[in-house]
């Protein structure tokens, strides 16, 4: 067997998950009813369907002034179970967004890493996968100078960029851009406070996305017909489960899982959040770091390339 690289909670691959599924409910979410394909009705009155709660969670996400939060994290892969455990902060510095994520996998005597820390100057990626190792970096000052000038900025300015870049806003962006949540359901999550209604949604592969790993199927997929998730590489699952708080809308877990061939499904990567606190100051001194004479790779160019613009 290769030896497992880590899978960041910032974008473990792009998943989604297949609809049809008939094992959705995981044992820990208690108090389940039918699922809604039409959504929810919100305090205003006004109906909601699965794929605006996900994109309201990430505008819920987005308008905070700081998170923190402990991570789990279960990996079930090429039958090896994995577990991983860190912590994520995020803080709003008047104009200046701060991030602080670390994640840790442990397998036998190795183990991989991801440590992401935005200092407000520079945004710095870490990894560690076994024996290799590796440090990027970008100058989020520069981007959002370069940004500015080519009238390129997100809508929430330079906070828009660090959520361009990593953190939980990332995670949930692109669970929505990448998935069709298609129904969703009110239940009860065990805490260790007690249990906290939540919503649980579920989603599937947007066809574009599954043409790009499958492009033998992309005529199939482009003709409306669905296609055959069985062939996906076996690391990749074919649908997701997003627990949020029904106040909050905060995404206290995720899980990617796939059809196990027997009628059910089965997780492969569950993310769990928990210890979480939202707008309360956080000491700056947490998102310091410091490289030390460690080598790195500047992506800032390569980073707003991505976004036609070119850095002066």
């Amino acid at each position: 067997m290769a030896k497992l690289s880590i899978l960041p909670l910032m974008g473990i691959i792009a998943l989604a998950w297949e609809a049809e599924s008939t094992r959705a409910t995981p044992p820990t979410l208690d108090g389940i009813d039918p699922p809604n394909q039409a959504g929810v009705v919100d305090g205003s009155g006004t109906q909601r369907s699965p794929q605006e709660i996900v994109k309201d969670a990430v505008r819920a996400l987005e308008s905070q002034n700081s998170v923190s939060a402990k991570i789990s994290q279960e990996i079930n892969l090429f039958g090896k179970k994995l577990i991983g455990s860190g912590g994520y902060l995020e803080q709003q510095m008047g104009d200046i967004r701060l991030m602080w994520l670390s994640l840790t996998i442990q397998l036998g005597d190795d183990c991989s890493s991801l440590l992401q820390v935005c200092d407000g100057r520079f945004l710095w990626t870490r990894t560690k996968s076994f024996d290799s190792e590796q440090l990027r970096r970008i100058d989020v000052i520069s981007a959002t100078k370069a940004l500015e000038k080519a009238k390129r900025m997100p809508p929430q300015g330079s906070a828009g960029i660090l959520h361009s870049l990593g953190g939980l806003c990332k995670l949930m962006q692109r669970l929505h851009d990448t998935f069709v949540f298609t129904s969703v359901q009110p239940g009860l999550l065990k805490m260790q406070s007690g249990q906290l209604p939540v919503w649980q949604l579920r989603g599937r592969w947007k066809p574009g996305y599954v043409a790009k790993v499958l492009p033998e199927q992309k005529e199939t997929i482009e003709s409306g017909k669905p296609a055959d998730l069985s062939k996906l590489p076996r690391h990749l699952p074919d649908h997701v489960l997003l627990t949020l708080g029904q106040v909050d809308l905060f995404p206290y877990r995720i899980e990617y899982r796939r059809a196990d061939g027997k009628g059910g499904t089965k997780p492969l990567v569950t993310i769990h959040l928990s210890h979480v606190t939202t707008n309360v100051p956080i000491d700056p001194n947490r998102f310091q770091y410091n490289p030390g004479d460690m080598k790195f790779e500047d992506e800032t160019d390569l980073f707003l390339r991505r976004r036609g613009v070119k850095r002066e």
